[in-house]
């Protein structure tokens, strides 16, 4: 429950909880627990696109973004504004990767 406490609102959430209803994935997209749906035809090609376009990126830009979406839900907009500043200034000072 956890896990689905900031994407769900409570009283769906406890629906779900308390019937132990199966959802389809059309479902869970439009509640935020999916980012993507794909045909099981052309699962192996939809993972290929994304794992391209996430290993294209650069790894410490990917680690700050994670890191900003942890905590920024959590923080006022003002500290949430410096915690981004601090992140990218690391980013731009992280050494390329080669």
């Amino acid at each position: 429950m956890s896990a689905m406490l900031h994407k769900v609102t409570p009283k769906r959430m406890l629906h779900m909880v308390y019937t132990r209803s199966s959802i389809g994935a059309a479902e869970a997209l439009s509640l935020g627990l999916l980012s993507e749906v794909a045909p099981r035809v052309s699962l192996d090609a939809a993972v290929e696109k994304t794992l391209s376009r996430l290993l294209d990126r650069n790894r410490a830009a990917l680690c700050g973004v994670k890191e900003y979406m942890g905590a920024a839900l959590y923080t006022d907009p003002s500290g949430a504004a410096r915690l981004a500043a601090n992140l990218l200034a690391c980013v731009l000072s992280s050494p390329k990767e080669e």
